[in-house]
């Protein structure tokens, strides 16, 4: 895993992407996500966050997703104002999966609307 850091004091948006060479190991996407946005650490002024893996990765269990929207939700980014999950199709025969299985794995961003999810061609 690359680490994820920044000089800026007033970030204000932030582009994730996780893609297949990045993980080998046990480790989810989500986790990498997890894992990233520790080192990253607080920031006062981020209000907008896409977050782009591929469909084929977005495989929802409670942990750590749970992980996942602790860090959103609570004091480390306290501006944040939208979360954007963008499931990479890689194949125009792919069929897209179903969002509500990402949204119900986070209710609280869902309850605050802070929450979206799309798909995207590669």
């Amino acid at each position: 895993m690359t680490a994820v850091r920044t000089c800026a004091s007033d970030l204000r948006s932030l582009n994730l992407t996780i893609t297949k060479p990045t993980y080998v190991h046990d480790d989810s996407p989500i986790q990498l996500v997890v894992q990233s946005l520790l080192h990253l650490g607080a920031h006062a002024h981020l209000q907008h966050m896409t977050i782009r893996l591929s469909q084929d990765d977005a495989r929802v269990a409670k942990n750590p997703w749970d992980e996942l929207q602790d860090l959103l939700v609570g004091t480390r980014f306290p501006a944040l104002r939208s979360v954007e999950f963008q499931l990479v199709l890689y194949s125009s025969d792919c069929i897209p999966m179903a969002i509500e299985p990402i949204i119900t794995a986070v209710p609280r961003l869902a309850t605050r609307r802070m929450i979206s999810v799309c798909h995207t061609r590669s």
